[in-house]
């Protein structure tokens, strides 16, 4: 231990010494007095500004705040957890981070290397001009862009897992979150507005800029997520009426929602939003894909932990009607709330390939051969959501599982099936939803509760795309193009999304992925002032259908659970 380590911990006082690998960085957690709640090792690395995944917002639920303990003493496993964190694997090691209590110093691994958490995906060589930030801030992940205002070229992108999670993966569970904590709103806001000063500066030394270059800050988002980044009660978004505290876009100097990484008299924009449900997010996405600007009828559908979808409906736009809509998809689609499921870094299954044989070929992030698949006896280490949604894919077109998203039993199979028996796995009592599971590779499968979380997120997509026809008096086969938006999105092929159901058949061929359109319109209302009063009067345009107020709806969320049957 370095004198550094021994000066801090006198300077903490009486605490338990925590050191997180790869990184080396430790944090303290002084031991609760009494016999009340002690803080767990996710609560304590938080407060030391470490993040460590998690769905259910440290309930010991979702299993996905797996670390290794490498050395130290700390509360014993219970069954519960055992069973969560995959049975004490890597020698009896691995753990949940919000069920552990440290007892005494600790050196512990958090899986994913710091690059995988926050990736940099473009740098450009930059000078001194004038700069600017764009920032998406989704539910789930926060990418920024740093601008040259000048030519408006991208001089460095960064993303990273927006800290909000950890005090729940969606909108409603921080809504929880702010009416149970007096001080929510503000502990909401200074983990977006942290996570949003550190994005920068490392964007800033990676390119050469100076900090003090950035003028302008545009940000898109839901309309959560922009409540609460400037620090207002997001609370009546979460029961009737749902009233925002405002929709139209905001202006206003960065340094008041406290931003330090910028210039000093830089100004914040906030995109204009269209409804409760319907955020700056998705009127980025309208007016950067040319929605409006397309001839015919046409759809944006953007795929996130919240689903949003605009129909733009005319042949020109002065006769031009726009309608949308939002729906709960969940994480499912994301890799969250699935029992192995991970995030796309390295070790996830992204594709997957069922054989007549009952043999399984994987594509593995990180780890794929020339050809695309890993070899046989590959071991991954979870699987992600596009891997997810592949594999319901083959389930259902080798005949494992029904249209109505129920497992086949084994002895259920066709004669010339037979063999896909092997891949069942007894999961013992029952649970999650039914016994059985489907076994991918080494420990990673795909349970009964697992499709059924897929079943809701592809029921809650469909249905909202199914209401807006509904409502505008077309078909699917009316659609002449389909713009899929989001960077998750991006990763999900159109032949998944059909066979699963996700989206109706008749849009296959007429999807165009457009990537974080989000993060594109919030660069053009950075760099292009006329832009924002463009999207200002855009925003007012558009309808916004209630779903839940809709009175078949209930009829058509049960009619688009079912799956299409490919088998």
């Amino acid at each position: 231990m370095t004198n550094a380590g021994h000066e801090g911990r006198e300077e903490h006082g009486e605490t338990w010494r925590i050191t997180v690998m790869p990184e080396g960085k430790v944090v303290f957690c002084p031991p609760e007095p009494g016999t009340g709640p002690k803080k767990s090792l996710r609560a304590a690395l938080a407060e030391g500004g470490i993040f460590v995944d998690g769905a259910c917002g440290g309930a010991g639920t979702c299993g996905k705040c797996k670390v290794r303990i490498l050395s130290g003493t700390s509360s014993p496993m219970s069954d519960n957890e055992r069973r969560l964190s995959g049975g004490g694997e890597g020698a009896g090691n691995c753990r949940l981070a919000c069920r552990v209590i440290p007892l005494g110093d600790m050196v512990v691994e958090i899986p994913g290397s710091p690059k995988e958490r926050a990736v940099f995906t473009r740098a450009a060589a930059y000078g001194t001009g004038p700069c600017g930030l764009a920032v998406d801030i989704g539910t789930t992940t926060v990418e920024a862009a740093l601008i040259d205002t000048g030519t408006g070229m991208v001089i460095a992108n960064r993303s990273e897992i927006n800290p909000q999670t950890r005090f729940g993966m969606d909108v409603l569970s921080r809504i929880s979150y702010v009416m149970g904590h007096p001080h929510g709103v503000s502990t909401l806001q200074e983990a977006i507005v942290n996570s949003i000063d550190a994005m920068t500066g490392d964007l800033c030394r990676a390119a050469g800029v100076r900090a003090s270059s950035i003028g302008a800050v545009a940000v898109a988002g839901n309309c959560a997520m922009l409540h609460l980044l400037l620090g207002m009660d997001p609370t009546p978004l979460g029961a009737f009426p749902f009233t925002p505290a405002f929709v139209g876009g905001r202006d206003l100097p960065a340094a008041e929602v406290g931003l330090e990484t910028v210039g000093k008299n830089a100004r914040l924009y906030c995109l204009p939003s269209v409804s409760a449900f319907v955020g700056g997010d998705v009127v980025a996405g309208v007016y950067s894909s040319g929605l409006i600007r397309h001839k015919g009828d046409a759809l944006l559908v953007d795929i996130g932990t919240n689903g949003e979808m605009v129909l733009s409906k005319g042949a020109a736009l002065a006769s031009r009607t726009l309608a949308s809509c939002s729906c709960a998809a969940g994480p499912a689609l994301e890799g969250m709330n699935i029992r192995c499921g991970m995030r796309a870094s390295a070790g996830a299954i992204e594709d997957i390939f069922i054989d007549e044989d009952g043999s399984v070929r994987l594509k593995i992030v990180g780890g794929a051969t020339p050809r695309g698949m890993v070899p046989r006896g590959a071991v991954p280490v979870g699987i992600c959501g596009s891997g997810v949604l592949a594999a319901i894919k083959e389930f259902l077109r080798v005949g494992l599982v029904r249209s109505d998203g129920s497992l086949v039993a084994p002895e259920e199979l066709p004669f010339r099936r037979r063999r896909l028996a092997a891949l069942y796995r007894e999961e013992g009592e029952e649970k999650e939803g039914g016994h059985l599971s489907i076994g991918l590779s080494g420990d990673v499968v795909i349970t009964q509760k697992d499709i059924r979380q897929v079943q809701l997120a592809k029921g809650a997509l469909l249905s909202g795309v199914c209401a807006l026809l509904d409502w505008a008096g077309l078909q699917a086969g009316d659609i002449d193009k389909v713009f899929v938006a989001g960077q998750f999105g991006a990763h999900l092929p159109a032949e998944n999304l059909t066979a699963c159901g996700v989206l109706p058949a008749e849009f296959g061929e007429k999807m165009e992925y457009i990537g974080n359109s989000s993060l594109s319109g919030a660069r053009m209302a950075l760099i292009v002032p006329s832009v924002r009063e463009e999207m200002e009067t855009l925003a007012r345009s558009v309808a916004s259908l209630e779903l839940s107020a809709m009175p078949s709806y209930d009829e058509l969320f049960m009619k688009c659970l079912e799956f299409p049957r490919n088998g």
